[in-house]
């Protein structure tokens, strides 16, 4: 299969579908949105996406009216289920299967995760990040008038995907 490379902002995000992994689905590229969108592409597995979800998580329950948090997990329904327990996880959680191929992780280059895009109501990709960098994460989350950080929490400043 050729290498695809991650989508970079100023791309229209590509139309696909993801199967919801409470029912309903995630349709992608095909309809305008009422607020920005960011997916969160993840594998229960990565220790990174262990330490980035529950602060992004953070960000779909604090700024849930300006901007829907997807998590895409690239592993089956048990799995992801026990994970988002895990972590008290509360975003709403797609998946995108190695069984399928990894159809949407493919279409947006996915080779490292965590991996975000952050695309406006347009279907733009505004931002594309890659691993845990703790002042990216902090200017996206401020974007929307969060704060994912608390000063007393220990953070480290990056953990590559």
């Amino acid at each position: 299969m050729a290498r695809h490379e991650m989508l970079t902002p100023g791309t229209a995000i590509p139309a696909g579908e993801l199967e919801g992994l409470r029912g309903g689905s995630l349709r992608l590229g095909q309809h305008l949105r009422k607020r920005d969108l960011l997916l969160v592409f993840f594998k229960v597995s990565c220790p990174t996406c262990q330490l980035a979800l529950p602060f992004l998580d953070r960000l779909h329950r604090q700024a849930a009216e300006q901007v829907e948090v997807c998590l895409v997990s690239q592993d089956d329904e048990a799995p992801t289920a026990a994970f988002l327990r895990r972590f008290d996880l509360h975003a709403p959680a797609f998946l995108d299967r190695e069984k399928t191929g990894y159809p949407v992780s493919n279409a947006f280059g996915i080779h490292h995760v965590p991996s975000l895009f952050w695309m406006n109501p347009q279907g733009v990709v505004e931002a594309a990040l890659h691993g845990f960098h703790r002042a990216e994460y902090a200017a996206l989350a401020a974007r929307w008038g969060v704060s994912l950080f608390a000063p007393d929490e220990r953070v480290p400043e990056f953990v590559p995907g």
